[in-house]
């Protein structure tokens, strides 16, 4: 199999029709004031008023991208990216489309205006309380921008509302950015598996508990 939880940065793709535009207004960093001028009267601070000022927290300006589950229209998109973000075991067309139609799978995009920055497919089984992370990818225009986390939020978020304890994946033993950051999310190394790829490469298996 392809390095399927591996997160890859792979090359733009095309975008996807219909993908209604976000607002892009900076009017709350301005900030807009009326015409008249305030006065507002001189405030002075004693030494002692400032040591006892707290911080204040910044807050995180909203996220210029939005995720949700993928469709249809989604299709040409994710094969493309697909194709770009790995070497070996592709994910075809015709299984993305069984995978969008299953109760078993779910299929998560990122999308912003210039349309796909990355993808998830995540896996269910009944009778099971694990759920397997099949496949991320994030494309290479959405570094550093937290696609992957944001993405590996959303799968876990579906896999606790199916009701699973556990999520488990497979990456790459040849991608250490991968492997950091299930780490720093989380996740346990519990295994290996030899010749896990279709290239010969092994994968390190890994897992994280949901719900306590």
């Amino acid at each position: 199999m392809a390095e399927r939880a591996g997160v890859v940065e792979a090359r733009s793709v095309p975008q996807l029709r219909g993908f209604a535009s976000t607002d892009k207004s900076n009017d709350w960093r301005r900030g807009r004031t009326g015409s008249a001028a305030v006065h507002e009267p001189e405030l002075r601070y004693t030494t002692g008023d400032l040591l006892r000022l707290k911080p204040v927290s910044r807050i995180a300006p909203p996220a210029d991208y939005a995720i949700r589950r993928a469709t249809a229209g989604d299709l040409d998109a994710l094969v493309a990216l697909e194709q770009a973000a790995f070497t070996t075991d592709h994910l075809s067309r015709r299984q993305y489309t069984k995978h969008l139609r299953s109760d078993s799978a779910r299929v998560f995009v990122a999308m912003d205006e210039g349309g796909l920055l990355g993808k998830a497919l995540v896996f269910f089984h009944k009778g099971s309380d694990i759920a397997r992370l099949y496949s991320i990818a994030v494309a290479d225009r959405a570094r550093g921008r937290g696609i992957a986390k944001a993405l590996l939020a959303k799968v876990e978020q579906a896999a606790r509302s199916h009701g699973c304890r556990r999520m488990r994946l497979e990456v790459s033993q040849s991608n250490p950015s991968a492997i950091a950051l299930y780490e720093r999310l989380g996740y346990h190394r519990f295994a290996e598996h030899r010749e896990y790829y279709e290239n010969g490469e092994h994968a390190w298996r890994y897992e994280k508990r949901l719900i306590d």
